[in-house]
């Protein structure tokens, strides 16, 4: 599975605007339990705005491993809910976070 994941993850790499399937996929792929897949979903959401891609990266700020937090932190910049805006200046505040 892992393997299938990180090669559908590179096939969808560089696509300009994603399908609908596509954000599906890679928004079930966010709950993946391998960190490093989990990380490139965040940073590959960033590409392309939509509630359920806000909510999935919302969730992965709270993730065990730092580095996907982090990357769901820098792309959840597309956020536009009180939620993510909210999620993010705690976040700022935290001082165990950096």
């Amino acid at each position: 599975m892992y393997c299938k994941a990180k090669k559908y993850i590179l096939k969808v790499e560089y696509c300009e605007e994603f399908s609908d399937a596509q954000l599906d996929r890679l928004c079930n792929l966010a709950y993946s339990r391998k960190a490093e897949i989990r990380s490139k979903v965040a940073s590959l959401l960033v590409d392309q705005y939509s509630e359920r891609s806000e909510t999935v990266l919302y969730h992965l700020t709270f993730d065990k491993d730092d580095i996907v937090k982090l990357e769901a932190v820098d792309s959840l910049c597309i956020g536009k809910t009180e939620m993510s805006l909210q999620r993010l200046k705690e976040l700022c505040q935290d001082n165990d976070y950096y």
